[in-house]
C-alpha cells in the first residue's frame, strides 16, 4: 500500500496527474485498474472515478510492488515445464496480462526465447492458482481453437430458504436442494455442480441425491469433539476472500463463537495490509466472538479488531494457543480454526488431546 497527501501544488488537480507524478513506475493503465477495483481512498473513502483532489487529501493506494515495477524480482513458483507449456502458480494480488503482468514477469524472465509465452486462460487477480501458458504459435492454436461452451451461475439466482449448523437447502431454477454443510459460499459453489451434472445428462434426482451426499473433506469444515470442546476445523488453506467466508458463516450460525485465525501466506508484498482488510471486514460483523491470532501476519488481524471493541488474543506458537484454550475456554464455545496450510493448525487439534499444558 502506498498513503501519499496531496501538498499545495496539486490543489484542485486530477487524481491520475497526482499518482503518476508520486509513485515511479504506475501506468495509466494501471491507474484505471485500481479506480476500476476501488483500490483507492481518499480520506478513507473508495473512489472509482478520476475526481478532482485537494491540499491535505490523505490518498491510500493498494497497489505492490510487483505491479509497480515489472523488474521486480520475484521466484516463479514453476510446477510443471516441458517443449509445449508452463504451468506457474500466481501470486495473490499479481494480474495474469496486462501492463506490468505475471504474463511481463515470465517473459522477462524467459528473455532468450523467439517467441513470447501467452496464458492459455486467466484468474482473479485478488486470487492464488495455476496459470499454464503457451511456449509456442502451434500451442496457442489449440487453446484459440477450443469451441467449448461457457456456463454462468450466481447467487443472485438463488433463494436461499434455510440455513443451520452443517445443513442448508436452498432454491436454484425452481428446484429445491440440500446440502449437509453450511455458508453461502457452499451453495454458490454447488451451483457449478448442478450445472455441469445437467450437461452430463444427470437427472435433477441424481444431482439433489449427489450434493445431498456431499461431506467435507479433511481440514474443510471438519467437526470434532476434543477433551469436551467443539472445533470446526476449515484450515485446509486460506486467502483474504475465503476467511471472510467462513468466518461470517460460522459466528451467524453458533453460540459463544471463538475464531482462531493464522497467517494467510503467500499475499505477495501487500500481505499486512489484506490481514488488514480481513480484520476491518470482521468488526462489521457479531461482536459477540472472542478472537485468537497466531503469528505475526494475523497478529494484524486482531490489532483491528481489537481496535473495534473486540476481545482478541494473539499468540506466537500453535503449542501457545492450545494452552490458552485449554484453560480459558469450555463446552460452551465452538472454536473455528482457519489458517494457511503451512501453519499446520492440526498441532492446536493434536495438543487438545495431549492436553498440552498439563504437561508443562
Amino acid at each position: 500500500m502506498k498513503r501519499l497527501i496531496v501538498d499545495k501544488k496539486y490543489d484542485q488537480k486530477k487524481l491520475n496527474k497526482f499518482l503518476l507524478d508520486n509513485i515511479p513506475g504506475l501506468t495509466f493503465g494501471i491507474f484505471s485498474n485500481l479506480l476500476r477495483k476501488k483500490d483507492i481512498k481518499i480520506n478513507g473513502k473508495r473512489v472509482n472515478k478520476d475526481v478532482s483532489i485537494f491540499e491535505g487529501d490523505e490518498v491510500l493506494v493498494y497497489i505492490s510492488d510487483e505491479l509497480l515495477d515489472s523488474k521486480t524480482s520475484i521466484n516463479l513458483d514453476i510446477v510443471f515445464e516441458d517443449d509445449n507449456i508452463l504451468i506457474i502458480n500466481k501470486p495473490y494480488s499479481l494480474e495474469v496480462t496486462g501492463s506490468n503482468s505475471l504474463t511481463t514477469i515470465v517473459n522477462e524472465s524467459y528473455n532468450n526465447s523467439d517467441f513470447n509465452y501467452m496464458p492459455c486462460h486467466r484468474i482473479d487477480r485478488n486470487t492464488t492458482g495455476l496459470i499454464l501458458f503457451a511456449k509456442n504459435q502451434e500451442r496457442i492454436k489449440n487453446f484459440v481453437g477450443f469451441n467449448g461452451e461457457k456456463i454462468y451461475y450466481s447467487l443472485d439466482d438463488v433463494k436461499i430458504l434455510e440455513q443451520t449448523k452443517s445443513y442448508s437447502k436452498f432454491e436454484y431454477k425452481n428446484d429445491v436442494y440440500e446440502l449437509n454443510v453450511e455458508g453461502e459460499y457452499n451453495i454458490e459453489n454447488s451451483l457449478s455442480a448442478i450445472e455441469l451434472g445437467q450437461k452430463l445428462g444427470l437427472t435433477k434426482d441424481e444431482i439433489k441425491k449427489g450434493l445431498y451426499s456431499y461431506r467435507p473433506i479433511e481440514k474443510r469444515w471438519e467437526e470434532e469433539e476434543i477433551q469436551g470442546l467443539k472445533f470446526i476445523n476449515d484450515s485446509y488453506n486460506a486467502n483474504p476472500e475465503s476467511v471472510k467466508a467462513s468466518v461470517k458463516t460460522f459466528v451467524e450460525l453458533y453460540k459463544n463463537p471463538v475464531v482462531v485465525l493464522g497467517d494467510m501466506k503467500e499475499l505477495g508484498g501487500n500481505e499486512i495490509e489484506y490481514h488488514r482488510e480481513v480484520g476491518k471486514y470482521l468488526s462489521k460483523l457479531n461482536k459477540n466472538v472472542k478472537y485468537l491470532t497466531v503469528g505475526n501476519l494475523a497478529k494484524e488481524i486482531g490489532k483491528e479488531l481489537e481496535n473495534n471493541g473486540f476481545e482478541a488474543h494473539y499468540f506466537n506458537s500453535n503449542k501457545d494457543a492450545s494452552c490458552y484454550i485449554l484453560e480459558n475456554l469450555n463446552k460452551d464455545n465452538t472454536i473455528f480454526l482457519k489458517a494457511s496450510r503451512s501453519m499446520q493448525f492440526e498441532e492446536i487439534l493434536d495438543n487438545i488431546r495431549r492436553g498440552i499444558c498439563k504437561l508443562w
